[in-house]
């Protein structure tokens, strides 16, 4: 869905929503399809069918983080249901850094994609979001697009065309993290970033009788090929710090704790505050 369509959509989910709960969650999925632009022109059209709503909208953080400054101004492109390409094609892919990024349990990166799309200015980057809504870590790809990783890999640089741009960067969180790292050895890219990285547990998979992938490419025998990685974790989290640690013992990733927090996603709570440098 794109333009007045997509929107259009979004106000009968709001107009649908029967709790301030459930409008609260249906403004959610709208901040990680959205772009800034169409989340502005969101606002006009909520005034214009749907005024009773537009004080949630107004009131929201998202909408203060978008009026705050320049709206970035990125079209999104749909490859598939869960693979969202946001670029500014005015922009020369050769003056811009490709971020293949690879999400959690939601179809962000531990912030409203909104957010994101501000922060990172459009003349500079390209933005694809993966979301595997199986959260199985893409081992069987995601919907109608892949049905293994390695496919996964070869669809995604099919339609990126990486080559055409100044750099190739994979960025991954949670139980999006290894499979950034993965993406970075099979389809390569100039470097990688994971974030409070989560290890799958493909007991679980094999218990209830989903297969997975016999050989997996973060293994000693691929150290070698790793592209350069930071891995960003939460200095007090055991967890994610153990995580971390055997990237940077196996693949040499460059640590970069946040000290003095333990929770596993504390981008959110340093947003909303204030300290997300």
């Amino acid at each position: 869905m794109t333009g007045a369509f997509a929107l259009a959509a979004h106000v009968e989910r709001f107009r649908a929503a029967r709790t301030p709960s459930e409008l609260t969650v249906r403004f959610a999925e709208a901040d990680d399809v959205l772009t800034p632009l169409e989340y502005r022109a969101l606002g006009d059209l909520l005034a214009e069918t749907l005024p009773e709503v537009l004080p949630h909208y107004r009131n929201r953080q998202v909408t203060k983080h978008v009026a705050a400054q320049a709206v970035q101004p990125y079209i999104r492109r749909e490859l598939a249901p869960h693979v969202l390409k946001f670029t500014d094609p005015s922009v020369p892919d050769d003056r811009k850094t490709l971020l293949v990024a690879f999400t959690g349990l939601k179809p962000r990166l531990m912030l409203p994609n909104l957010v994101l799309l501000q922060i990172l200015p459009a003349r500079l980057f390209d933005l694809v979001i993966c979301y595997d809504p199986g959260h199985d870590h893409f081992v069987a790809g995601t919907v109608d697009y892949a049905d293994t990783f390695p496919d996964m890999v070869r669809r995604l640089n099919a339609d990126l065309r990486p080559e055409r741009y100044r750099r190739h960067v994979a960025i991954g969180t949670s139980m999006g993290g290894l499979p950034a790292i993965r993406y970075g050895v099979l389809g390569g890219v100039d470097e990688v970033v994971a974030i409070f990285a989560a290890t799958p547990w493909h007991i679980n998979r094999l218990k209830v009788g989903r297969p997975t992938e016999a050989f997996d490419p973060l293994c000693a025998c691929m150290a070698g090929r790793a592209p350069s990685t930071l891995a960003v974790y939460s200095a007090l989290n055991r967890t994610d710090s153990k995580v971390a640690l055997w990237l940077g013992e196996h693949f040499g990733a460059r640590l970069r704790p946040i000290p003095e927090v333990a929770e596993h996603n504390p981008l959110s709570a340093m947003w909303r505050d204030g300290t997300l440098a």
